[in-house]
């Protein structure tokens, strides 16, 4: 690399490189400001190029592109500019060492240039070492570059949702493969979009949400080496899209996450072969079984994609708690699929009149030695518990038929509603409830976001609907309200325009309260009864008291 000299050239003779990946905006306020200072003063700093290498006579910057743009717009004729004779290898340096050492830098572009000197064949380890970085950093950092263009656009958007996220943020975005990328887009926009500009994502919950929409391949239900599942895709083992085809990039995978070994990054892959493995699994079930076979068990973005989830819905998947065990010589009884397992057990539907506890479960009454019965108090208790399984139930089934979003009641057809519901309660792949029981003020927070936010298309409000419903439906998944507060359910009912009053009307009708209770005491005896002696023998009748006289005459 020769010393160069300092030169004066006529900016008609300064060729611009095409390795500069720094995009200039001449309507760019700090730009129109040093071309003013440019204007009165001139040019303070050089800048940096070579002789061109195949337009005889011409300059070609290698550093310095900004101050060049400002000054054709001061309208200068000449710049200064350092001139050195540099290889192409010491021409990319100086290029990319002058942009990335920059402050004003967007992540883009500094991905952009980490890229290109990849691209150019620089190895790892030297562009680590000449910015000063680790070979995961370089990795990572390029790989941003690689971004879906969804990502891209939203990046530069100045009151994007994304607007405070860091560039370690993108990077566990880039990632995932284009497609995933692109679930990840609706799926995140979904569940955070609704914060706005003004609130970032904690990177540990960004990265747990992404860990969601990739698959640990050693709990595949098939064979990885099976390419014949589904031909376009091939075998998992030659698939590049797998976490271990790109160790740099999840280098600092949480250590949890490394034991469980390699996973899948193509989401969409992954729920294909699941419901090829689905579509076999029920077919090989209904040839043994027969037609009356039911598929149900638990489906959530927990234990299957979305597209999984939807396919089961609309093949005939049931709800787990309509149903209860069996046995196979029991009338009532058929075969139901557990889709998550794959195993077939036994079933029939679940009895919402259901019996009391057997007298073995109650304490023995030591006077007697028999099972005390259960308190009037108690009875009362469980005959609630069994009335409220009865409104779930149909709670259940109507948030069940409203698949169309038209089907729900025109108040709650507004995004407003919608919004307010998925920004609280998550979607399917992003639950924010535990175990279904209804955190404290989250009906309130539902109504106080549904009267805010900017007008949007039904289409919108419509889509929330599908990503919410799942989750309503999760919500109801219990057999009794001790689990579900009764608030939770009446809002649930409001919500698909059920008659939350009359459901509980119709429970009482169903199941009443048994008349021979108003023969019973607080403490469950009948009345009269005291506790620990036993009921007087019952007198023997008129036919066998006189059957008894007639023998003795006889004697």
């Amino acid at each position: 690399m020769s010393k160069g000299s300092l030169k004066w050239v006529p900016i008609m003779d300064v060729v611009l490189t095409k390795d500069n990946q720094r995009t200039i905006d001449p309507k760019d306020p700090d730009l129109l400001e040093m071309s003013a200072t440019m204007k009165q003063h001139g040019v303070i700093q050089p800048m940096a190029g070579r002789p061109h290498p195949k337009k005889k006579g011409k300059i070609e910057l290698r550093a310095g592109a900004r101050r060049f743009h400002a000054a054709q717009l001061a309208g200068l004729t000449e710049v200064p500019i350092f001139v050195r004779d540099l290889d192409d290898q010491a021409a990319q340096e100086v290029t990319a060492i002058e942009n990335l050492h920059r402050q004003d830098l967007t992540i883009l572009e500094q991905a952009a240039e980490v890229a290109l000197l990849l691209k150019k064949k620089w190895p790892t380890a030297e562009v680590a070492a000449h910015l000063g970085k680790t070979e995961a950093w370089v990795m990572r950092r390029a790989q941003i570059s690689k971004l879906d263009q969804v990502w891209k656009k939203e990046m530069v958007k100045p009151d994007a949702w994304t607007a405070h996220w860091s560039a370690a943020h993108f990077e566990l975005i880039a990632r995932l493969p284009a497609p995933t990328q692109q679930i990840a887009y609706k799926e995140l926009t979904d569940q955070y979009g609704y914060r706005g500009s003004q609130e970032t994502v904690p990177l540990a919950e960004l990265d747990k949400s992404l860990a969601e929409m990739t698959r640990e391949l050693s709990k595949a239900p098939w064979d990885q080496k099976d390419a014949s599942l589904l031909p376009k895709a091939g075998a998992c083992t030659a698939c590049p899209k797998r976490s271990s085809c790109s160790p740099l990039l999840f280098e600092e995978m949480e250590q949890e996450k490394k034991a469980q070994g390699d996973r899948c990054l193509d989401d969409g892959c992954w729920n294909a072969k699941q419901i090829a493995v689905l579509k076999k699994t029920i077919q090989d079930a209904k040839t043994k079984h027969g037609s009356k076979l039911v598929i149900s068990g638990e489906i959530h973005r927990r234990n299957m994609g979305n597209a999984v989830a939807e396919w089961l819905n609309g093949n005939g998947w049931q709800a787990n708690h309509l149903f209860e065990s069996a046995k196979k010589s029991d009338r009532s009884s058929f075969p139901v699929l557990d889709a998550t397992t794959g195993k077939v057990s036994w079933k029939k539907k679940y009895s919402f009149g259901g019996s009391s506890s057997p007298k073995s479960s109650r304490p023995i009454d030591p006077a007697t030695g028999e099972a005390k019965p259960k308190t009037l108090q108690q009875r009362r208790k469980e005959l609630m518990d069994r009335r409220h399984a009865f409104v779930i139930k149909h709670l259940q089934e109507k948030v069940l038929s409203k698949q169309t979003f038209v089907a729900l009641p025109v108040e709650s057809q507004s995004l407003h509603v919608m919004a307010g519901l998925v920004s609280v309660f998550g979607t399917d792949g992003s639950e924010s409830y535990g175990g279904g029981r209804a955190a404290v003020g989250q009906w309130e927070r539902v109504e106080a976001r549904s009267k805010t936010g900017k007008k949007a298309q039904g289409e919108t409000a419509e889509m929330l609907w599908g990503k919410v419903r799942p989750v309503l439906m999760s919500r109801l998944g219990f057999s009794s309200l001790a689990h579900l507060p009764a608030h939770d359910a009446e809002q649930v009912a409001k919500l698909i325009g059920a008659d939350w009053n009359e459901l509980l009307d119709k429970a009482e009708a169903e199941i009443p309260e048994p008349k021979s209770w108003a023969r019973l005491g607080a403490d469950g005896y009948p009345k009269g009864k005291k506790p620990g002696k036993k009921a007087p023998a019952k007198k023997a009748g008129k036919k066998k008291a006189a059957k008894k006289k007639a023998s003795k005459k006889k004697k």
